[in-house]
């Protein structure tokens, strides 16, 4: 059986981006944190480092030196792992985050826009998370040691975000979780209930997608896990993280999806176009394996053939979804809907700007020739 991992993409009600803003006199100026090797105070690390470092370690110590865990923040100063590994034994680890930081930066290299209208209105509200990108957060990874350290995780996160205490007992059968608020995954390295696994790929699939939250919130799943997945294909070893799947996978699926997007590109004969009802189909919560594959094919085609229209797609898709988030109702009255999800119609029309009018004859050509 594949092991389980959560993915949270919704508002949490009571948690904003102010929640991350630390306090004039941070007590993580006096944190341990591994940096090139050494291990440093925060308030020694050099100048120049993103104030959301200071932040991110701040959020993590205390649970960190509790559970006997240390802190290692990535050479470019992005990203912080959470680990009872440090220096020459987290070497791949850190190896795979620059990979994936050059990826990413590849494709978005910085933060989309999320005009909030509502925010100019004088209403001081804190709101939860509306999908906006979370520019100023430093992704955390914790990498577990075993599923009881998971549930203490979980229990930790939940004390300021109170929609995961529901995650806490089902934590037993989690392999790992991904959340935007506050930006942290986390994966077992080692549990009884792990087959079919590799950390590594947990490592490069969720890294990619907390990095995609990161510069543009939330995005459809296709579109955020196909270019996980796509980011996994390049480390030569398959795809092996499945969100939201629990069913036996056999071996040579996982280096099959190629071949298994060209089969279904296929499907209909040489010449008819697959639908974007299809291609766009993989939603939140659930797997369905013939969505996924499709997902994938559409981010290899993307991160491959129009690596440059990645940030414009993900900044109009932002856009979108800023202004259906936001409803005036006239007379000075507005309301949110955090719920709101960008069309398929919407998704496909703002694509075929980028690309052009032909991009589903162009994909599924892509595809057809993939092995």
């Amino acid at each position: 059986m594949v092991p389980m991992f959560a993915c949270i993409a919704f508002a949490l009600g009571g948690v904003g981006p102010s929640a991350n803003l630390p306090s004039a006199r941070s007590s993580a100026d006096t944190h341990e944190v591994y940096y090139k090797g050494t291990k440093l105070q925060v308030a020694d690390l050099p100048e120049g480092m993103a104030p959301g470092v200071t932040t991110a370690i701040d959020a993590c110590a205390v649970w960190s030196k509790k559970m006997g865990y240390s802190l290692t923040l990535d050479p470019s100063g992005r990203v912080l792992i959470v680990c009872k590994r440090v220096g020459e034994k987290l070497e791949k680890e850190l190896d795979l985050v620059e990979s994936v930081l050059g990826r990413v930066d590849a494709w978005v290299p910085e933060a989309v826009a999320f005009p909030k209208e509502w925010q100019t209105q004088g209403n001081t509200q804190t709101w939860g998370w509306l999908g906006d990108p979370r520019a100023e957060a430093i992704p955390i990874v914790y990498i577990l040691s075993g599923k009881l350290q998971q549930e203490a995780l979980l229990e930790s996160l939940a004390d300021t975000a109170p929609a995961l205490e529901s995650m806490v007992v089902r934590a037993s059968k989690l392999s790992g979780f991904t959340l935007p608020v506050p930006l942290v995954t986390a994966y077992l390295e080692s549990a009884a209930i792990l087959q079919e696994y590799r950390p590594l790929n947990e490592l490069v699939h969720r890294l990619t997608h907390m990095l995609l939250i990161q510069r543009a919130g939330r995005i459809p799943q296709w579109l955020v896990s196909g270019l996980a997945w796509e980011a996994e294909w390049n480390l030569g070893t398959g795809i092996w993280c499945f969100p939201w799947r629990d069913e036996f996978v056999f071996n040579v699926e996982h280096v099959a999806w190629q071949r298994l997007a060209r089969d279904h590109a296929m499907g209909d004969g040489p010449t008819k176009n697959l639908a974007v009802e299809d291609l766009f189909a993989l939603g939140r919560k659930r797997f369905v394996r013939a969505d996924a594959i499709l997902a994938f094919g559409c981010g290899a085609f993307l991160a491959r053939e129009h690596p440059k229209a990645i940030r414009k797609f993900m900044a109009e898709l932002s856009l979108d979804r800023a202004r259906g988030t936001y409803h005036d109702l006239g007379g000075g009255s507005w309301e949110l809907d955090p719920s709101y999800e960008t069309s398929i119609d919407r998704q496909l029309e703002i694509l075929q700007e980028l690309v052009g009018d032909d991009v589903l004859n162009d994909l599924t050509a892509y595809l057809r020739q993939l092995n």
